[in-house]
C-alpha cells in the first residue's frame, strides 16, 4: 500500500500570516526612523541635563558648601551651549556643553533634540503642536510651579547662575529647562518636547514629556 506524500511549501494563509508580520515590523521601523529617533532624543538630553544638576547638589552637600550653577550659548549659535556648576575648590565641572551644527565628534542625539533656550523660545510653541502649555494645567499653573515656568535656565548668550546651598541643597531660584526634538536643526510641529522643573527654594528636579503628536503631558 504506497503512502500518500504531504504537499511541501507554504499555504495561502501561511504566506498571509508571514505578510503581515513583516508589515508590521516595516511600520514599526518607519516610526523609529521618523519619529521614535526624536523622542529618544528627548530623554536622552533630559537625562543629560538632569545629572548634571543632580552632581551640583551632590557636591553641594558632600562639601557642605554652596555652588554656582552657571549656564551660557545657544543650541545652533556660534558659542556653544553649556551647563557648568563651580565646586567649592572654585573649579569649574563643565558637565553638560553642546555644540549642535556638525561638530566632530557630536553625539547622535544633539543632532535629533535641543535646548529651547529664552531666544529660541518659539521652538516650544512650535513643538507643543496640539498640546497645551504645561503653565496653563493644574497644578503646575499656580506658584511656586508658575514663576519656575516664567524662568528659563538656558538665557542664551547671556550668562545665568543659580545657587545650589550646601546645608539644604535647595536651589536659590525657580526656572525651567525645555528640550524639543529637532529634524534637520529645527523642530516640528508636535514634536516631542520634556520640560524640566525646578521651584525656587525646593530640591526635586522635575522632568514632564509629550510624545511626538501627543496632546496631553505626563511626568516621568
Amino acid at each position: 500500500m504506497s503512502m500518500r506524500s504531504r504537499p511541501t511549501g507554504f499555504s495561502l494563509v501561511e504566506l498571509l500570516v508571514v505578510l503581515a508580520i513583516v508589515g508590521i515590523l516595516a511600520t514599526a521601523g518607519a516610526f523609529y526612523f521618523t519619529q521614535g529617533r526624536q523622542d529618544q532624543a528627548v530623554r536622552s538630553v533630559m537625562s543629560e541635563v538632569e545629572g548634571s544638576l543632580y552632581a551640583a547638589q551632590e557636591n553641594a552637600k558632600t562639601t557642605l558648601g554652596n555652588v554656582t550653577i552657571t549656564t551660557n550659548g545657544t543650541w545652533t549659535g556660534a558659542t556653544p551651549l553649556f551647563l557648568d556648576y563651580v565646586k567649592t575648590d572654585g573649579t569649574g565641572d563643565g558637565t553638560f556643553r553642546s555644540t549642535y551644527t556638525g561638530v566632530g565628534g557630536q553625539r547622535r542625539d544633539h543632532m535629533e533634540a535641543g535646548v529651547a533656550d529664552a531666544t529660541n523660545a518659539a521652538w516650544i510653541t512650535t513643538a507643543r503642536g496640539g498640546a497645551p502649555a504645561l503653565s496653563s494645567i493644574a497644578p503646575w499653573n499656580a506658584e511656586p510651579f508658575l514663576s519656575a515656568l516664567g524662568n528659563n535656565l538656558f538665557t542664551g548668550a547671556v550668562n545665568n547662575a543659580i545657587n545650589v546651598n550646601g546645608y539644604t541643597q535647595r536651589f536659590s531660584g525657580g526656572f525651567f529647562v525645555a528640550v524639543v526634538g529637532l529634524r534637520g536643526g529645527q523642530p516640528f510641529a508636535g514634536a516631542p518636547v520634556g520640560i524640566i522643573l525646578v521651584t525656587n527654594g525646593g530640591t526635586a528636579v522635575m522632568k514632564f514629556y509629550k510624545g511626538t503628536n501627543a496632546t496631553t503631558w505626563r511626568r516621568l
